[in-house]
């Protein structure tokens, strides 16, 4: 119970932070600007284009609900479409409200396990989920950078220290993943440190009965990549699904720039700034990479939209790629534990009358 509360109170701090970051951006970007002409402006675009925005975005998340499917169901646990969505909502809602995007893969294989699916298999499909979309947003965005690097250098301003940290980061940790995922050994390692770790801290208190959890999470854990190694097929399945995924992401501000009623600038063009600046922020340890995404976007698109357009433009891009589905995805995971709430009430309630005399 006092975990519960603590996990609760360190979210509810992580979404404080995050409000005041978002407060502090917008009175910075928005300060000596004329609110009336910027709501004027917002009020002029293609209701439209921003609708397509949103489906996009709706298509980057349903893509992850996709490969996790595959996944569990590759490994004989097999999940429904909207659990599969479920998971991927749940997996949004947490990696934007925790820096550098740390509490969703934790936050998905809690919900699994209360879906009595194995911790070692849900954390093995959730990495080579992460791993996968590492990998391709680091080749693609590489590529995108590559093909038009002309036209980036005058637009990437002073966020080229944060592309580089951004591509540096990224690279290291697709590293990191991979040897998780194809070493066992290394798994072992780590796992057994975790358990040292747990044991000298003393939250770990009955030694030998999680060594039996662990060796026997170690075994599922084997088993399940050897199979994911076996079926080749499947990864590329998943790096499939992860192309048509950060294509729906990287095309988002090109239907907002759409909507502005612009025209001078090709959909690839959008998609590699918006590439460029996704991997440039995607690392930053702020919850939702509020305040650099927002300060990225004016700073990297002002040519694209002008001076005038570029904040509105901002506002709206955000709006449906990030605060607006933040919405719904919080929604989505109060709906559930409100659900799982009542679950553990009616059991309660089931004990409790068993016991009681006739």
């Amino acid at each position: 119970m006092n975990e519960n509360i603590k996990g609760n109170r360190k979210y509810i701090w992580n979404l404080i932070i995050m409000f005041i970051l978002m407060l502090g951006t917008f009175y910075l970007l928005l300060k000596g600007n004329d609110i009336r002409l910027f709501i004027k402006t917002i009020k002029s675009i293609n209701p439209i284009y921003v609708t397509l925005g949103f489906i996009m975005m709706f298509v980057f998340v349903l893509c992850e609900s996709i490969n996790i499917r595959i996944l569990l169901n590759s490994l004989g646990n097999k999940i429904s479409f909207w659990r599969g969505l479920k998971y991927s909502f749940v997996g949004f809602y947490f990696s934007s409200i925790t820096p550098s995007a740390s509490g969703g893969q934790p936050m998905q294989v809690y919900y699994m396990k209360k879906d009595k699916i194995n911790i070692s298999v849900s954390s093995l499909i959730l990495l080579i989920v992460v791993a996968i979309y590492q990998i391709v947003m680091v080749i693609y965005v590489g590529i995108l950078y590559f093909c038009k690097f002309s036209f980036l250098s005058d637009k990437i301003g002073n966020m080229k220290p944060f592309i580089i940290y951004g591509f540096t980061i990224n690279s290291i940790l697709v590293c990191i993943m991979l040897i998780i995922i194809f070493s066992n050994k290394l798994a072992e390692i780590i796992v057994n440190l975790f358990l040292k770790i747990g044991i000298k801290l003393r939250i770990v208190k009955n030694k030998k009965k999680y060594e039996e959890k662990i060796n026997s999470h170690i075994k599922e854990y084997r088993d399940g990549a050897k199979h994911i190694k076996n079926n080749p097929i499947i990864l590329i399945k998943i790096c499939a699904i992860t192309i048509i995924q950060l294509t729906a992401l990287f095309i988002i501000p090109y239907f907002i720039y759409k909507a502005f009623g612009l025209n001078e600038y090709g959909v690839i063009d959008v998609m590699t700034i918006q590439g460029v600046l996704t991997i440039a922020v995607s690392s930053l340890p702020l919850p939702g990479a509020v305040g650099a995404s927002e300060s990225g976007f004016v700073t990297m698109f002002k040519i694209l939209f002008s001076s005038k357009l570029v904040l509105p433009a901002m506002l709206v891009s955000r709006m449906v790629s990030f605060y607006l589905f933040l919405a719904i995805s919080g929604v989505i995971v109060i709906g559930l534990q409100f659900k799982m709430n009542r679950c553990r009430d009616i059991k309660r309630y089931k004990k409790i009358k068993e016991n009681l005399p006739i």
